[in-house]
């Protein structure tokens, strides 16, 4: 399944109707894909979101920090100017615009599966064993992110 964008196409009725949808409390669904760039440039790990929630959790933020608040104190040396920093210049975007296509991503377990991976198994390393159909047994681990796990190749 792959979907081409154009001017007309409707994006978030595409995501809802074809890919499920992984629930994150803190940015709201996530919708895991890859992108094929306008260059031929292929991100195999995309996520779509809803941006209104993370706006209003960046408003919310902001408030708080200014309102004295925040879960930082002025003494930590923290504060506004690191909340700005965390909303504004962390992590990555791509623009919509530079997509020619999406897919599923081949990176991205079923939710059915996603929903077993539960909690840091170690200091900051979530690690599991996966048994496929075939008896294969293969591990997987993360230090952070838990939306995409490389799957095992066959020898």
């Amino acid at each position: 399944m792959k979907f081409l964008l154009d001017k007309n196409d409707d994006l978030a009725g595409f995501l809802k109707d074809n890919i499920a949808p992984l629930k994150d409390n803190s940015f709201g669904p996530g919708y895991r894909v890859s992108a094929l760039l306008k260059d031929n440039t292929l991100l195999p790990c995309v996520i779509f979101r809803n941006s209104e929630i993370l706006v209003d959790l960046a408003v919310r933020r902001f408030k708080e920090e200014l309102s004295g608040k925040s879960i930082f104190s002025k003494s930590s040396g923290l504060g506004y100017r690191e909340i700005v920093k965390t909303f504004v210049s962390k992590g990555n975007c791509i623009n919509l615009y530079e997509i020619d296509k999406i897919e599923k991503s081949h990176f991205a377990f079923p939710i059915h599966i996603q929903k077993l991976i539960t909690g840091e198994t170690s200091m900051s390393w979530t690690a599991f064993v996966a048994k496929f159909k075939d008896n294969r047994m293969l591990g997987f681990g993360t230090n952070w992110n838990m939306e995409f796990f490389q799957k095992g190749h066959r020898n």
